[in-house]
């Protein structure tokens, strides 16, 4: 025997070897069941291992045939026969994911199927640069797109996912550019012609690695019809769209301001230019007046000392009466030979910057040229195009930029017109592509007229047409279009779509005379050929004709996508007609403007239709601290090497559910390898389906590939209870997943599936499948053994087990289906060794909405899980060993249910460790007095109704147990001997700290600091609740540098969470998790008392949980209030109870303050007080006799005013008649916008005179959860109480409580 395994193929060795431990197994199992039952298990087992023996040669045959077709199921198991395949141990991410890819492309099932009966679905994939290289805003956007993708495929929708790439003109150039520069030679020296064959070659050389790697995330877009921007259909539908456009009269060439990149030698879009905080100078200087006998002179400031030699002016602003004598008088430029120029009056100086008198330089400064063109400037441009200094520029004519701002200080510093020069921060703008310093200059270029394009673009999202997602980016996206401005396409470049305008020359010499053979006469064409014929049709025969040498802006072309990548202008094309216009639009928000809304204006203008109904944006990947990758910060975190350790799969689930629409995701590791967890509990759950199928009959497996639970007819007569809650489940988890699909909320989807196939279906219904499948009579108590993870799929009442195994893979395999978008490689591998229909899961069919569901069954099944729970959480508290199993009396009134619970005892005792020979039920209490055991039992109330009884006896060692408490008993009193030591020490001085540091977020850096002469500095945390470890880790000195903590039990903050009481045992929004964290913080962590802080419903839940222990409670001084979420047609039925105990902390303690957070409605605060509360009006006057008064003796309150999320309308004059101004206040102000009035806070301010610091930080606004550990977080808002009023007996203060009241500030 061992011989002829050694030579069978893989797949038979690995077989036998399955089939070998099955014996094993079956041995260990045997010893637990009646030896006939052994015997005629081995030799069926036995059977089967030499069967596969005798058939090694065909074994290996077969692989060899699957192997050479990439492992592709064969045409009988599509039909539903059963397969030849074994799964390993585990799977393989790194072999399979690539040879299942080859499979699903070489099978052509990216392609639209034409059988599909449902409308088209189309995404244009936002196409890649040819030069990319995948970093991780491809890897978002391939996972996104391709579960929207493989979504509707599976749904029955006509889906085209269409890919393709970008020639990115100025990039491609700079790459090519440099390899030339490395071989001594450049694209002058090659000519126009040599230069773009050049870099054709590199295209075809490099240009298919960044799509390639798309395919190594699972995109399933439909390769047959990839497409390139300088294709040739593409190429003449750009042509087409600029002749269009120029006909409509939209195409103008101009001499204009734009943003120059000398070494690029191009112009670059306004939103190519990227601006960064720079240390530099501010010089200060002398401009000499020129009709003055003395050395009279205007102090001017600039941080550009090379553009004086362009100044047309000198500008001062009219109100500013230090400087109004000497407007319509003249200066002399400085280093200028003499030149004078005007001083004129403008509203636009800010006379608080530099001296108050401005320099206008026209060709150098955007802002300068606009007052040059409203009061008519002269414009000098004193730059030649590679940032070299030109004649105009005098006896700096040649020289650098850079090198003349130099030498002109210098020679300034000689002629003794400088006054001083100082450190200044500069925002310099710096070429996207090349990261130069770009240069503002006068150039002539091609334009577009934009507004009456803006104009339909605008009408579309207004009327509904086009629907952005998320709703706020709409505001920008008007704001834009609204102040849009024309469009300059036109780049100096050779690599690209050169400008279909022909210039026309008399003759040969004057082409040849004219600078890059331009002229005032030009024709639009969309061919040199039409060129030729419109030149000859207006100027007659015998004219010369030469191209713009200019090429159009990479954006146009981009702009074009949606339809020129389906044939337009050819209104015929089969695919034009098909899917345009397409569905969804799914990108970056970083590109709205570049981008989204060109193709909108280009579609609507160019084919009258908006380009696509959906545009879903999605955030940035940041690194886990929330920081922007860059490989400056060493942060960079590649695709690929989490592919090949993690799987694609994994990346692919925390891509789609670690965020919502617009909000950046913090890519952590840590959640990548969860998920991989997630990928090992899915094959282990098919394996275990597998294990039992291994018995079955060729006959059962047909069945079974058909099996169909969705209607409740006869295929549900039969089903045991927890057959029928796991189907009613599954139905609704279909239903939610599918609306969540619909509306693109992957997020929930994701995470639904992720709790349900682990909680509900792996932790529950296979356990408790195993009553039946292992069980010798599912209806005999006695009979149920526990198989320890193991066992046979045979069982003595086949009929029970057959159904049991019919439910097992029909629930999988819809599971499979749901997953599958987001995990496409192990969902195909699992769906393929398990009885199906079909030939790929990719297009297996969508699983019906709205399937039948039994509420009764579900109910019951809840209350069993209680039951579960309960017994569970009795055996740990007493320390019982797991294996051990007890007897128990449920008590039981309802009769139905009990009932159900008696045909259920089987399961019940499975998965409680009970012992079924000494387990009854019981419909009342006296009934349960009768069937106890002697010796008393722990009694476990599962709900009204619903009990359980333990007996004491062999339950747990007495002694041990009262050794263990009373040392914990000690413990404690150490504990708070020690601190009530301390506290009561009238020699413990509380001295004075100090804690700052900075923060960055999203460009800003934000200084944080708590300081102040006495007092208790208190670390107010926000968003408190499942971010421990982040604090645990980041801020290790915590303890000594504050004495107490406020901490924010935001760890569900937000309304439109499902009940948390539903949550997983490990999610973060577990009750118990809350309560564990929080104690693990505040003791082993802080070592100080914590006030604790009620954030929204988090808080609340907080209460309910019991995590705001008493001893925590009666020591409260600072409560953070939050009223969101608290709205009452925002609750929902479980929140309802919490705001009520909510309002029972108000009225049973003494709160010292309230803290006014997330507020994110634009209603005013007494709006929503009286909204939170409308069915209580008692309760809304306590609240604000409570907390808004202050009704406290003088010198307890402090109040600390938190509107980071406060986004408009008047503060309510209730909120500052109730605090006083003799009340200290710190205020923090962020508005929900950069562009928030902060009208209001100012009148804040300015009512409370004890303010020492009022801090605005624009652009903050409310954060969400996901980001609250990195953006709320670590602002710290130092808050000082004092402690010598705070500890007051009798609620008196001293006479300098206002002086020791500390700040928190957070200095912008």
């Amino acid at each position: 025997m061992a011989g002829s395994t050694a030579r069978l193929s893989p797949i038979a060795a690995t077989h036998c070897r399955g089939v070998a431990t099955s014996v094993r197994s079956c041995s260990i199992i045997g010893s637990l069941r009646c030896h006939q039952q052994q015997q005629q298990l081995q030799a069926r087992r036995c059977s089967a291992l030499a069967a596969v023996v005798r058939e090694a040669s065909s074994a290996a045959t077969a692989e060899a045939a699957s192997s050479s077709n990439n492992g592709a199921p064969s045409a009988a198991a599509a039909a539903g026969a059963r397969p030849n395949i074994q799964l390993p141990k585990n799977f393989d991410p790194a072999e399979r994911e690539q040879q299942l890819y080859k499979w699903w492309e070489e099978s052509g099932f990216f392609a639209p199927d034409p059988a599909a009966t449902g409308p088209a679905f189309t995404i244009p994939m936002p196409p890649p640069n040819v030069t990319g290289k995948l970093h991780m805003g491809h890897a978002m956007f391939v996972t996104l797109q391709d579960v929207m993708a493989r979504y509707a495929r599976m749904a029955g929708k006509q889906t085209l996912w269409l890919p393709g790439t970008d020639h990115a003109g100025i990039a491609t150039q700079n790459v090519v550019e440099k390899q030339l520069e490395a071989e001594g030679s450049s694209r002058a020296a090659l000519g126009r012609e040599a230069f773009e064959e050049r870099v054709w070659q590199w295209k075809e050389q490099y240009g298919g690695f960044i799509t390639n790697q798309l395919r190594r995330l699972g995109a399933s877009c439909d390769w047959s019809r990839e497409r390139f921007t300088l294709d040739a259909g593409l190429s003449d539908a750009v042509a087409e769209a600029f002749v269009q456009l120029a006909d409509k009269g939209l195409v103008y060439r101009g001499a204009y301001m734009v943003n120059w990149s000398p070494r690029l030698g191009t112009a670059v879009s306004d939103l190519e230019v990227e601006y960064s905080e720079e240390p530099g100078h501010l010089f200060f200087f002398k401009y000499p007046l020129a009709d003055s006998d003395t050395e009279e002179y205007l102090p001017v400031a600039t941080t550009r000392p090379e553009t004086i030699l362009g100044d047309t002016a000198v500008a001062v602003n009219p109100a500013d009466e230090r400087f109004n004598a000497y407007v319509g008088r003249r200066v002399t430029v400085p280093m200028s030979g003499g030149r004078t120029i005007p001083v004129i009056a403008d509203d636009y100086v800010d006379m608080e910057f530099g001296t108050g008198a401005l320099k206008i330089t026209p060709g150098h400064d955007p802002n300068d040229y606009e007052i040059g063109k409203r009061v008519g400037l002269e414009t000098i441009n004193i730059m030649n195009k590679d940032g070299s200094l030109n004649a105009a520029a005098g006896a700096y004519a040649g020289m650098d930029r850079f090198d003349a701002r130099q030498q002109l200080w210098k020679d300034m510093e000689a002629a003794g017109l400088v006054i001083k020069k100082e450190a200044y921060t500069t925002r310099v703008p710096r070429s996207q592509r090349g990261g130069e310093v770009v240069e503002p200059l006068v150039s002539e270029q091609w334009f577009v007229r934009m507004a009456p394009l803006a104009e339909p673009a605008l009408a579309a999202v207004a009327d509904g047409s086009i629907t952005i997602m998320p709703e706020r980016f709409e505001k920008i996206y008007n704001m834009w279009l609204e102040n849009i401005k024309d469009w300059c396409v036109s780049r100096q470049l050779w690599w690209g779509h050169r400008i279909p305008v022909w210039y026309v020359h008399a003759s040969q010499a004057d082409a040849d005379s004219a600078e890059e053979g331009r002229s005032d006469r030009y024709i639009v064409a969309r061919n040199a050929a039409e060129a030729a014929e419109k030149a000859a049709a207006q100027w007659g025969q015998g004219l010369v004709l030469v191209q713009e040498p200019d090429v159009l802006d990479t954006w146009f072309s981009s702009g074009l996508w949606p339809f020129s990548t389906l044939g337009w202008p050819n209104s015929s094309a089969a695919d034009l007609k098909q899917f345009y216009p397409t569905q969804v639009l799914e990108t970056g928000h970083d590109i709205l403007f570049f981008w989204v809304a060109r193709m909108i204006m280009m579609g609507m203008g160019l084919t009258g239709q908006a380009p696509f109904s959906t545009v879903y944006l999605h955030g940035l990947v940041r690194d886990d601290k929330g920081r922007k990758m860059s490989k400056s910060l060493g942060n960079v975190i590649d695709p690929l090497d989490v592919v090949a350790q993690y799987g694609t799969d994994a990346l692919r689930f925390t891509m789609a559910t670690g965020t919502t629409a617009g909000q950046d995701l913090n890519l952590s590791l840590d959640r990548v390898n969860s998920n991989r967890n997630f990928t090992n509990k899915l094959w282990n759950a098919g394996k275990f389906i597998l294990f039992q199928l291994e018995g079955v009959s060729d006959a059962e497996w047909q069945q079974l590939s058909g099996a169909d639970f969705s209607s409740s007819s006869s295929s549900w007569q039969g089903l045991s209870l927890s057959d029928r809650w796991v189907l009613s489940s599954l139905h609704q988890l279909v239903d939610q997943v599918t609306a969540c699909q619909e509306r693109f909320d992957f997020n929930e989807a994701g995470q639904a599936l992720y709790s349900w196939a682990w909680g509900e279906f792996a932790d529950w219904y296979v356990e408790a499948s195993k009553a039946r499948l292992y069980s010798a009579n599912f209806s005999s108590v006695s009979s149920v053994e526990d198989p320890d993870g193991g066992g046979s799929a045979v069982s003595a009442d086949p009929h029970a087990a057959g159904v049991t195994r019919g439910v097992l893979v029909y629930a999988f395999n819809v599971l499979l289906r749901l997953v599958h978008p987001f995990m496409p490689f192990i969902t195909e591998e699992l769906w393929q060794a398990l009885p199906h229909r079909g030939v790929t899961l990719m297009k297996a069919a969508w699983p019906s909405h709205e399937a039948a569901g039994d509420a009764a069954a579900v109910t019951q099944f809840e209350q069993l899980k209680e039951l579960v729970r309960g017994v569970r959480n009795a055996r740990t508290e007493y320390g019982l060993e797991q294996a051990r199993k007890v007897a128990a009396v449920l008590v039981v009134s309802d009769p139905q249910l009990r009932e159900v619970m008696q045909q259920e005892l089987p399961v019940v005792c499975l998965l409680a460790k009970l012992e079924p020979s000494k387990v009854s039920v019981v419909g009342s209490a006296e009934e349960a007095s009768a069937a106890a055991p002697a010796g008393g039992c722990v009694s476990v109330v599962v709900n009204e109704g619903l009990q359980l009884l333990l007996p004491l006896a062999g339950l747990f060692d007495v002694d041990k147990e009262l050794a263990r408490l009373t040392k914990q008993k000690a413990k404690v009193e150490k504990e708070l001997g020690g601190i009530m030591g301390r506290l009561n020490n009238p020699k413990t001085e509380i001295k004075p700290g100090v804690f700052e540091g900075y923060w960055q977020w999203q460009g800003h850096k934000i200084r944080y600091q708590c300081s102040g002469d006495s007092g208790e500095p208190v670390l107010l945390v926000h968003g408190f609740g499942g971010n421990c470890d982040h604090w645990r880790k980041n801020t290790p000195q915590l303890g000594q540098r504050f004495r107490a903590f406020s901490i924010d039990l935001l760890g569900y903050g937000f309304s439109d969470k499902p009940d948390p009481r539903q949550a997983p045992p490990n999610s973060i929004y577990n009750f118990d998790n809350w309560g564990q964290q929080l104690v693990d913080f505040t003791e082993q962590v802080i070592g100080a008392p914590a006030y604790i802080s009620c954030n929204s419903v988090g808080g609340l839940a907080g209460l309910k949980a019991g995590i705001l222990r008493p001893d925590l409670v009666r020591g409260v001084q600072l409560i953070n209030i939050s009223l969101r979420g608290l709205h009452v047609e925002r609750q929902q039925p479980w929140q309802r109870p919490l705001v009520a105990a909510f309002q029972r902390l108000l009225r049973e303690t003494s709160l010292g303050s309230a803290f006014f957070g997330s507020v994110a409605t634009p209603r005013t605060v007494k709006n929503i007080l009286c909204q939170a509360y409308a069915d209580d009006s008692a309760v809304t006057d306590e609240l604000v006799d409570a907390i808004l008064k202050p009704g406290l003796q003088p010198g307890a309150v402090d109040v600390f005013l938190d509107f980071i999320s406060y986004s408009g309308g008047p503060l309510p004059e209730q909120l500052l008649a109730a605090t006083p101004p003799s009340v200290p206040v710190s205020i923090l102000w962020g508005a929900a916008d950069p562009w928030e009035d902060m009208a209001e806070g100012r009148r804040l301010f300015a009512h409370y005179p004890c303010v020492t610091e009022f801090v605005e930080l624009p652009g903050v606004g409310h954060c969400p959860q996901d980001e609250a550990p990195h953006l709320v977080n670590p602002l710290i808002e130092a808050f000082v109480l004092s402690s010598s009023s705070s500890n007051s007996t009798d609620g008196g203060s001293s006479s300098s409580t206002a002086a020791a009241q500390q700040q928190g500030v957070a200095a912008a």
